[in-house]
């Protein structure tokens, strides 16, 4: 499934060597969590967005893929604003909750970097074929054998958990069981993919 996925995407940025895809996506996040700098994390945001443009990918996928990013970032950005460091004026002041000036713009530069961190991950990251990457690891970083088939199967892996999950889906819809309790049916489903991926990974080994 994700071999597929990987090699139809006739964008740029998928033609890439995936060990170098590592290495941009390494270089774009040491600077930014070395610093705090709302300027910096919102520049390289817009310049990832431009370079999102030849990933090859449409932007309904990219927002399927990308929602969890875009939903943790807010809300790390709050957790900082309410319990972050104080400095200036102080807006709000209530039991352990003190909003200031300097927390928002902690919240804001945090929220910012998050996003510049992990939205070219997720792109780079769906864009990479695992037979492409344990060639790069095997052949240009000269890793061991042992450590690149891991990885290729750990790739491998996620294609094969979505399709399970799936799987899983259809047949407690056949039996007419997918309507009860979402909460329920999500840590039942979870169990039962848990069990496979033992069974599977039992196999491998």
């Amino acid at each position: 499934m994700m071999l597929r996925d990987s090699r139809a995407r006739t964008g740029v940025v998928a033609g890439i060597n995936p060990v170098a895809k590592l290495g941009v996506s390494a270089l774009i996040a040491v600077p930014l969590i070395l610093t705090l700098d709302p300027v910096s994390a919102a520049v390289a945001l817009v310049l990832e967005f431009v370079l999102f443009l030849f990933a090859g990918i449409g932007w309904r996928e990219f927002w399927v893929r990308t929602w969890p990013v875009w939903l943790a970032a807010p809300l790390t950005g709050l957790t900082i604003a309410l319990y972050g460091e104080t400095s200036g004026t102080v807006y709000v002041d209530w039991f352990v909750l003190r909003i200031s000036e300097g927390s928002l713009a902690l919240a804001l530069a945090t929220m910012l970097r998050v996003l510049a961190i992990a939205l070219p991950s997720v792109v780079l990251f769906i864009t990479v074929d695992p037979t492409d990457l344990a060639d790069g690891l095997g052949q240009i970083l000269r890793l061991p054998a042992r450590f690149v088939l891991g990885a290729l199967a750990g790739l491998r892996m996620v294609g094969l958990f979505l399709d399970d999950w799936r799987a899983l889906e259809l047949a407690r819809r056949a039996r007419g069981v997918a309507d009860r309790g979402r909460l329920r049916r999500f840590l039942g489903m979870a169990f039962a993919l848990l069990v496979l991926s033992i069974r599977r990974g039992a196999k491998l080994a």
